[in-house]
């Protein structure tokens, strides 16, 4: 069996000690904060991204819709006035 010596520190020493493992704590707790706000604003970005995609493809439907009553042209969307091109 080792032979080990036993020393405390002292009040102060211990104090310091006490703080900087709370403030560790206090990091850590953050940190998984943070990683599940992060975890939630991505699931937003691909809600939004995916109603998004989902409005680009009916203005798309739309335009081509329009394309095929009108002919091509351009579409002035304060005044719905629509310019043929040929």
């Amino acid at each position: 069996m080792e032979n080990t010596e036993k020393i405390f520190l002292k009040e102060q020493e211990m104090n310091e000690y006490k703080i900087l493992q709370e403030k560790i704590n206090q990091v850590i707790y953050s940190m998984g904060e943070v990683s599940v706000e992060k975890q939630i604003l991505k699931e937003k970005d691909e809600k939004v991204l995916e109603i998004f995609n989902k409005i680009r493809k009916e203005e798309t439907n739309f335009l081509k819709k329009i394309e095929r009553n009108y002919g091509s042209g351009l579409i002035n969307p304060e005044t719905g006035e629509f310019t043929k091109q040929d």
